[in-house]
This record gives structure tokens, C-alpha cells and sequence, in this order.
């Protein structure tokens, strides 16, 4: 059964980041009250599929031949603080944080890196003719540098999907956000973010860090249902737990990779609406669903 608890996705900010290399950080949780079904006027409702869209998916992926060997291959130092002390002199080891635990498949867990003004880790193959240029090339050196921190053997596997820049301590820095993904799926919960600093060396480091299984890797490569057959599980859902006359819209599916069986899901986004009097009422819905067995794994409405 697919773990809730395994699934939810640890989201580290940049600004989080930034914070932390200056005076700590806090966290707030949201705490909207659930609403009613919202009263939309006029307004169209669309579906970004429907029934007529392919039932099934293929996919050309073929997971490594050696997939176990490489992920056993990733080790935790013994004595991770004391190795992380050693080989970083401008470490700020009282700032330094890490629950990471060695699992069969490589670390699990978060770090949290901050080095000193101006004692930053730095790499005579960094290369760029920007700021920002270097900074990639600089924060995917020190990622290839401790494969055993991150538990990533194909630095491949990783995508930039945020850099920005803000005015910290001596000048402008730099934070990259990094995800995973395998065959084009994003690992759920799996995040690195690498701070550069004023100096143009590695400033700080927080991760949040899965280790994906061969099992994984395996059921990446399989078919799975496609979105014709989503619209249609989705639409059955609905229509058999609501009151007559409903319609059902799909407005959001992503086939996402998770550290727990099954492996890889189905996240949906849906509503169900009817028309009135005055405009159209509608109700948010979540889906997750096994996409090997057709299963609604979850469904939530949403506030």
C-alpha cells in the first residue's frame, strides 16, 4: 500500500536557504478552513483531456543493467560529521545538520551544509563566462564531489528548476533548486538546494534526500494507463458519489515516481461542477492512482 507518510513532498525554499546562511530560518503552516463549493458565474470549465485520450502509455526506458550495484555503491562516510570537518576547513560545523541514515540503496534523510564567509568550497573546474553560469557549473561539481551525501550516481538524473538571486552577506547570491527525476518523473519529496555565495564558492547546502530502489527503477519502465483511462476512473468516482446532473473536468495529471510501492502514480487534479441558476458550482478534488492496477490510491477534496 502506497506509504502517505513516504509521499509527501519535503519542499525546501531558496529563501529558507538564504535565511539560514544569515540568522536561521522559520517555518508556518497554512491553515485554510475548508469553503464551500465555489459559485463561478459565468465561467467555462475545461478539461485538459477526456476519454478519447490514450488508455495506455508506453515508454522506451531501460533502467541501467547495473542499477543495484550503483545504488549499493552509495555510502555514508563512517563518521559523517568528523569526514565533513576533515575534508571542509571553512565547514561552520556547529550550523551543520544531518539525519541522514545509510539504507541498503544509498542515504536517506536531510543535511544542512554552511560554510564560512570567503571558506567556501570551491573547484578548479568550474567554468561559465556569467554568474550564474559558474554557479551551475560549480554547485553540480560539488554535487559529483559527495555522491555518497546525496545519493545521486548520474548527476543526469538532476534538474535545475529554480535559480534566483538575492543580496546577501558581501554581495550577490545564488541559490539552485534541484529535483530528481527518473525516466522524466519527479522522485516526490527528493530536493537539493545549493547556495553560492558573494565569493563564488559553495555558501550552503539543504537537502532533502530519498533513496530510490531498484524495485523503482524497474516499474519506471513499465506500461502504465494513459489519460484516457484516468478521465474515465476519475469521471466513475464522481459521478457514483455525487448528486445527479454532474459534470467531471480534469484540469491537472502528472505521472510521478515515489520511493514506496507502487512506485510510480498518477497525481491528479479534478473538479466536478454543475450548472445553476447564476453560474456554475464546482468542488476540487485529488486523486492518486495506481497506475499498473487502476486503484484510487487516495482522493481528497480539496478547501
Amino acid at each position: 500500500m502506497f506509504s502517505l507518510q513516504r509521499k509527501v513532498k519535503t519542499s525546501i525554499s531558496v529563501v529558507m536557504l538564504a535565511c539560514l546562511l544569515c540568522a536561521g530560518y522559520a517555518a508556518a503552516e497554512d491553515k485554510d478552513k475548508p469553503q464551500p463549493p465555489i459559485k463561478r458565474g459565468a465561467e467555462q470549465v475545461v478539461s485538459i483531456f477526456d476519454e478519447n485520450a490514450e488508455e495506455f502509455e508506453e515508454t522506451t526506458y531501460t533502467p541501467p543493467t547495473d542499477i543495484e550495484e550503483k545504488l549499493e555503491s552509495l555510502k555514508l562516510p563512517e563518521n559523517e560529521r568528523k569526514y565533513l570537518s576533515d575534508k571542509y576547513s571553512g565547514l561552520i560545523t556547529n550550523s551543520t545538520f544531518s539525519t541522514l541514515k545509510q539504507t541498503q540503496y544509498g542515504p536517506e534523510g536531510t543535511i544542512k551544509l554552511i560554510f564560512d564567509i570567503k571558506k567556501g568550497w570551491d573547484s578548479p573546474n568550474k567554468k561559465g563566462e556569467t554568474r550564474e553560469e559558474r554557479a551551475k557549473s560549480l554547485a553540480r561539481a560539488f554535487i559529483e564531489e559527495e555522491p555518497g551525501l546525496f545519493g545521486v550516481f548520474d548527476i543526469g538524473e538532476l534538474k535545475e528548476i529554480k535559480v534566483t538571486t538575492d543580496k546577501g552577506y558581501g554581495g550577490i547570491h545564488t541559490h539552485i533548486v534541484y529535483h530528481r527525476y527518473i525516466n522524466n518523473m519527479e522522485l516526490m519529496g527528493w530536493q537539493l538546494v545549493i547556495t553560492i555565495g558573494a565569493d563564488e564558492t559553495v555558501g550552503g547546502v539543504l537537502g532533502n534526500i530519498l533513496a530510490p530502489t531498484p524495485a523503482l527503477y524497474q516499474a519506471a519502465s513499465k506500461r502504465t494507463i494513459g489519460k484516457g483511462k484516468i478521465f474515465k476512473i476519475i469521471r466513475d468516482d464522481l459521478k457514483a458519489s455525487s448528486e445527479p446532473g454532474i459534470s467531471v473536468a480534469v484540469s491537472k495529471a502528472t505521472k510521478e515516481a515515489v520511493v514506496d510501492p507502487p512506485y510510480v502514480i498518477w497525481n491528479v487534479e479534478a473538479k466536478s461542477y454543475k450548472y445553476a441558476k447564476g453560474g456554475i458550482f464546482d468542488w476540487q478534488w485529488e486523486y492518486k492512482i495506481d497506475p499498473f492496477t487502476e486503484e484510487i490510491i487516495q482522493k481528497r477534496k480539496k478547501p
